[in-house]
């Protein structure tokens, strides 16, 4: 007769029951967090596939779903464009200079805006405006009514240094006054 022990059997099948239930437990964990990780991956490759969607058409760029490709065509395209904002920086740049070099002008002009309009006169006729190596000069007349004839003086505030100078006043018909006045701006004051 052959000795079996049942309990140690049980014991066995017991194990087997618990480890297949473990195993199986496992699997789906595995299985499941693949699923959701596939899930968050997706969701987030549509996420950048909307937000770069827009670059991409507007640059004409397309993925092709070769991996070796595409990094090579958005290589050149970044390249090309890198290329793009150089050469746009640099017009930029030729530019402001440009607007720089000009501001000296604008300025002058400007300042010899404020004296012709001249609050208390009733007319300005400017004869001569130039502008050479950043001074300005300007010959004009200023009519006046009556015997109100004041220096010259700017409405608003010059930008810059201005030295009026009246080289002569003249009554006529003695309803008006004319006065004649050399108007330097910018340069160095002596």
């Amino acid at each position: 007769m052959v000795d079996v022990n049942l309990y140690s059997r049980k014991k066995r099948v017991s194990r087997l029951k618990y480890s297949l239930i473990v195993l199986l437990i496992i699997v789906l964990l595995v299985l499941g967090s693949r699923f959701f990780v596939a899930q968050a991956f997706e969701t987030r490759l549509r996420q950048v596939s909307r937000m770069k969607g827009y670059l991409f058409d507007n640059t004409g760029t397309y993925l092709t779903g070769n991996l070796k490709a595409d990094i090579e065509m958005i290589y050149d395209k970044k390249q090309e464009y890198t290329v793009m904002k150089n050469k746009l920086s640099k017009q930029v740049n030729d530019l402001r200079a440009h607007v720089n070099s000009k501001s000296v002008e604008m300025d002058v002009f400007r300042t010899i805006e404020a004296y012709l309009e001249d609050e208390n006169a009733m007319k300005t006729i400017a004869s001569r405006i130039q502008f050479e190596n950043g001074v300005g000069n300007s010959f004009y007349y200023l009519i006046f009514e009556g015997e109100n004839v004041s220096f010259p003086t700017p409405k608003s505030t010059p930008t810059l240094l201005a030295n009026p100078s009246v080289r002569g006043n003249l009554d006529f018909a003695e309803l008006y006054s004319l006065q004649l006045v050399d108007l330097k701006v910018g340069g160095h004051n002596e």
